[in-house]
C-alpha cells in the first residue's frame, strides 16, 4: 500500500502500530481477529505523522484491504487517552 503523507509518498510498511482497538463487546484490542471494519489500529508514520488504518475485507486473492486515514497530532492523543502504553510507543516513535 502506498498513500500520501505531510512528506511525500509513505508506504504501509513503513508506518508502526501503536496501539490496536475492536469494538467488538467485551474486547478491549485485537488483532485482524475482530470482523472486518470494527478494528482500528492507530499508527505512526515517518515525519511525525499519524494514521488510522482499518482492515475492511479480504479479496479474493485473499488479501486484506485497507481504508488509511491522516490523524492530526492532535486527534491520535485524543484516541490513545488513557492508554500510557499506547502513548509512550507514541512518543518513543516520534521523538525517537
Amino acid at each position: 500500500m502506498r498513500f500520501n503523507g505531510p512528506d511525500g509518498p509513505v508506504k504501509g510498511h513503513q508506518l508502526k502500530v501503536v496501539k490496536q482497538v475492536s469494538y467488538q463487546p467485551g474486547e478491549n484490542s485485537a488483532g485482524l481477529g475482530a470482523r472486518m471494519g470494527e478494528t482500528f489500529w492507530y499508527c505512526v508514520g515517518p515525519g511525525q505523522s499519524y494514521w488510522l488504518a482499518m482492515p475492511m475485507r479480504m479479496s479474493r486473492k485473499g488479501l486484506i484491504e485497507w481504508v488509511v486515514r491522516p490523524l492530526t497530532e492532535e486527534r491520535m492523543r485524543a484516541a490513545l487517552l488513557g492508554d500510557r502504553r499506547a502513548l509512550a510507543a507514541l512518543d518513543a516513535e516520534t521523538t525517537g
